[in-house]
Protein backbone atom coordinates (compact mmCIF):
# COMPACT_ATOMS: atom_id res chain seq x y z
CA UNK A 1 0.00 0.00 0.00
CA UNK A 2 1.29 3.18 -1.33
CA UNK A 3 2.17 6.24 1.21
CA UNK A 4 -0.32 9.28 1.39
CA UNK A 5 2.39 11.74 -0.30
CA UNK A 6 5.09 9.70 0.84
CA UNK A 7 4.88 10.40 4.34
CA UNK A 8 5.36 7.60 7.13
CA UNK A 9 3.26 8.16 9.80
CA UNK A 10 4.27 6.11 13.00
CA UNK A 11 3.74 6.03 16.65
CA UNK A 12 7.35 6.39 17.43
CA UNK A 13 8.48 9.20 19.27
CA UNK A 14 12.31 9.00 18.72
CA UNK A 15 13.54 12.51 20.80
CA UNK A 16 15.12 12.62 24.24
CA UNK A 17 13.12 14.94 26.09
CA UNK A 18 14.87 17.99 28.18
CA UNK A 19 13.34 19.41 30.87
CA UNK A 20 13.30 23.23 32.56
CA UNK A 21 12.45 24.26 35.82
CA UNK A 22 9.39 26.92 35.78
CA UNK A 23 7.43 28.17 38.78
CA UNK A 24 9.37 25.57 41.10
CA UNK A 25 8.07 22.76 38.59
CA UNK A 26 9.41 20.74 35.58
CA UNK A 27 8.33 21.51 32.28
CA UNK A 28 9.59 18.51 29.74
CA UNK A 29 10.30 19.34 26.16
CA UNK A 30 11.26 17.88 22.92
CA UNK A 31 14.44 20.33 21.29
CA UNK A 32 15.74 19.64 17.75
CA UNK A 33 17.70 21.22 14.76
CA UNK A 34 18.81 24.87 14.81
CA UNK A 35 17.51 28.05 13.96
CA UNK A 36 14.53 30.13 13.86
CA UNK A 37 12.25 28.56 17.15
CA UNK A 38 9.29 26.99 16.13
CA UNK A 39 7.52 26.47 19.06
CA UNK A 40 4.27 23.79 18.94
CA UNK A 41 2.05 23.90 21.78
CA UNK A 42 -0.69 20.73 22.19
CA UNK A 43 -4.12 20.63 23.28
CA UNK A 44 -5.73 18.84 25.95
CA UNK A 45 -5.31 16.43 26.98
CA UNK A 46 -2.31 15.37 25.18
CA UNK A 47 1.49 16.63 25.25
CA UNK A 48 4.26 17.12 23.32
CA UNK A 49 3.48 13.47 20.91
CA UNK A 50 1.43 14.96 19.23
CA UNK A 51 3.84 16.59 16.65
CA UNK A 52 6.29 13.44 16.65
CA UNK A 53 5.64 13.17 12.88
CA UNK A 54 5.77 17.08 11.90
CA UNK A 55 8.81 17.48 14.38
CA UNK A 56 11.18 15.65 11.56
CA UNK A 57 9.94 18.05 8.52
CA UNK A 58 10.53 21.57 10.84
CA UNK A 59 14.07 20.64 11.47
CA UNK A 60 16.10 21.28 8.37
CA UNK A 61 16.56 24.92 8.90
CA UNK A 62 14.38 25.79 11.66
CA UNK A 63 14.59 24.63 15.62
CA UNK A 64 11.20 22.74 16.82
CA UNK A 65 10.65 22.90 20.25
CA UNK A 66 7.63 21.35 21.81
CA UNK A 67 7.02 21.17 25.58
CA UNK A 68 4.44 18.70 27.31
CA UNK A 69 1.90 21.57 28.88
CA UNK A 70 2.00 21.67 32.79
CA UNK A 71 0.35 18.68 33.95
CA UNK A 72 0.30 16.57 31.47
CA UNK A 73 2.89 14.12 29.88
CA UNK A 74 6.67 14.16 31.21
CA UNK A 75 6.01 17.55 32.86
CA UNK A 76 5.41 18.74 36.47
CA UNK A 77 1.93 18.09 37.82
CA UNK A 78 2.30 20.47 40.80
CA UNK A 79 -0.88 21.17 42.78
CA UNK A 80 -2.33 24.06 41.26
CA UNK A 81 -6.12 24.65 39.64
CA UNK A 82 -4.58 24.98 36.09
CA UNK A 83 -6.39 27.73 34.91
CA UNK A 84 -5.58 29.75 32.22
CA UNK A 85 -3.35 32.29 34.38
CA UNK A 86 -1.67 29.12 35.71
CA UNK A 87 -0.87 27.82 32.32
CA UNK A 88 0.02 31.50 30.98
CA UNK A 89 2.68 31.85 33.92
CA UNK A 90 4.15 28.63 32.59
CA UNK A 91 4.52 29.33 29.36
CA UNK A 92 5.55 32.99 29.54
CA UNK A 93 8.50 31.33 31.73
CA UNK A 94 9.50 28.37 29.59
CA UNK A 95 9.54 30.91 26.56
CA UNK A 96 11.84 33.40 28.59
CA UNK A 97 14.02 30.81 30.32
CA UNK A 98 15.10 28.91 26.97
CA UNK A 99 15.34 32.78 25.32
CA UNK A 100 13.09 32.09 22.74
CA UNK A 101 13.41 35.59 19.73
CA UNK A 102 11.35 35.72 16.72
CA UNK A 103 9.10 32.76 17.56
CA UNK A 104 6.81 30.91 14.95
CA UNK A 105 3.66 29.55 16.97
CA UNK A 106 1.98 26.03 15.48
CA UNK A 107 -1.09 26.12 18.18
CA UNK A 108 -3.90 23.26 18.90
CA UNK A 109 -6.87 23.32 21.12
CA UNK A 110 -6.12 24.52 24.48
CA UNK A 111 -2.44 25.62 23.05
CA UNK A 112 -4.33 27.92 20.71
CA UNK A 113 -5.59 29.68 23.61
CA UNK A 114 -2.04 29.99 25.34
CA UNK A 115 -0.85 30.81 21.47
CA UNK A 116 -2.77 33.36 20.66
CA UNK A 117 -2.46 35.37 24.43
CA UNK A 118 1.28 34.94 23.66
CA UNK A 119 1.15 36.91 20.25
CA UNK A 120 -1.22 39.18 21.01
CA UNK A 121 0.46 40.51 24.54
CA UNK A 122 3.93 40.03 22.53
CA UNK A 123 3.26 40.46 18.92
CA UNK A 124 7.16 41.80 18.60
CA UNK A 125 8.69 38.33 19.57
CA UNK A 126 5.96 36.28 16.97
CA UNK A 127 6.82 35.78 13.39
CA UNK A 128 4.16 33.89 11.97
CA UNK A 129 1.63 31.19 13.65
CA UNK A 130 0.05 28.65 12.07
CA UNK A 131 -3.24 26.91 14.44
CA UNK A 132 -5.84 24.15 13.94
CA UNK A 133 -8.91 23.23 16.08
CA UNK A 134 -8.55 26.70 17.48
CA UNK A 135 -10.40 27.47 21.07
CA UNK A 136 -11.20 31.53 20.08
CA UNK A 137 -13.51 34.00 21.08
CA UNK A 138 -16.38 33.88 22.00
CA UNK A 139 -16.29 30.44 22.65
CA UNK A 140 -12.88 31.08 24.90
CA UNK A 141 -13.17 32.49 27.53
CA UNK A 142 -16.17 31.80 28.52
CA UNK A 143 -18.07 32.88 32.05
CA UNK A 144 -19.29 30.31 32.92
CA UNK A 145 -19.67 26.73 31.85
CA UNK A 146 -23.19 27.05 31.30
CA UNK A 147 -22.25 29.88 28.80
CA UNK A 148 -20.44 27.30 26.84
CA UNK A 149 -23.79 25.31 26.22
CA UNK A 150 -25.19 21.93 27.78
CA UNK A 151 -22.17 19.59 25.78
CA UNK A 152 -19.28 21.41 26.37
CA UNK A 153 -20.05 22.60 29.34
CA UNK A 154 -20.51 19.36 30.76
CA UNK A 155 -17.72 17.87 29.48
CA UNK A 156 -15.34 20.82 30.55
CA UNK A 157 -17.02 20.75 34.21
CA UNK A 158 -16.17 16.91 34.36
CA UNK A 159 -12.38 17.98 33.49
CA UNK A 160 -12.68 20.77 36.48
CA UNK A 161 -14.46 18.62 38.88
CA UNK A 162 -11.73 16.83 41.24
CA UNK A 163 -11.62 13.18 40.92
CA UNK A 164 -13.85 12.76 38.51
CA UNK A 165 -11.14 15.01 35.95
CA UNK A 166 -8.97 12.73 36.70
CA UNK A 167 -10.61 9.34 35.60
CA UNK A 168 -11.23 10.82 32.23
Amino acid sequence: MSKPYGLEISGAFPFAKKTVEIEGSKIAYVDEGEGQPVLFLHGNPTSSYLWRNIIPYVTSGYRAIAPDLIGMGDSGKPDIAYTLEDHVRYIDGFIAALDLKDVILVIHDWGSVLGMRYARLNQGNVKAMAFMEAIVPPAMPAPSYEAMGPRSGKLFKSLRTPGVGEKM
